[in-house]
């Protein structure tokens, strides 16, 4: 302390003195002295998030230690000897029963358009025509002989004719002039052959 009282005295020897007033006399700090029993531990920065206590050993009973052996097993039965077929006729079995029909929609009748009172009959007029000159045509075919390509296509022509003959009977005339036709072309095209 005496040392710290002579450095400060000097420092305050080399300067200018000062007014008295202005200052008191500076007392001297007292050390506090740290004893080890009374320092505080601080916790260091990364402190354990969890606190485990384990509780105290119990006590295993001797059952609970036993280890317990599963039977053996019983050894496969021996297999049966295969026997020989003999000759009696295998037990009829019963036949399966017939399979259910599958019953399918009767046919949607067409959609067709509604034709005049008029149109019905230039349609039904153009089909008996073209019917009369499919007909002369199939009649000049009856002379020749013809391959079996040439037999198709007047098989074809009378098809056609037949379909077209049922349009009609169906009052379908748009179907019946369509049919009509293709067997006339088909007609012409075997003549020219």
């Amino acid at each position: 302390m005496t040392v710290l009282a002579l450095l400060v005295a000097g420092c305050s020897m080399s300067r200018a003195p000062k007014s008295v007033a202005a200052k008191a006399p500076a007392s001297a700090p007292k050390p506090v002295v740290v004893t080890p029993a009374a320092a505080v531990v601080e916790p260091p920065f990364s402190a354990p998030q969890t606190n485990v206590v384990l509780p105290a050993p119990q006590p295993v009973s001797p059952e609970a230690a036993a280890v317990v052996t599963p039977a053996p097993e019983p050894p496969p039965a021996p297999p049966k000897p295969v026997r020989p077929p003999t000759s009696r006729p295998p037990a009829a079995q019963p036949e399966p029963p017939p399979p259910e029909p599958v019953l399918t929609p009767p046919p949607r009748p067409r959609v067709r358009p509604a034709e005049s009172t008029a149109e019905r009959r230039k349609l039904q007029a153009e089909f008996a025509s073209r019917r009369r000159e499919t007909e002369a045509l199939l009649a000049r075919l009856q002379g020749r002989t013809l391959s079996e390509e040439e037999k198709s296509a007047q098989e074809r022509v009378r098809a056609f004719l037949d379909q077209a003959a049922a349009a009609i009977k169906k009052n379908d005339f748009q179907q019946a002039d369509a049919l009509s036709s293709r067997a006339l072309l088909l007609a012409k095209d075997l003549l020219r052959e």
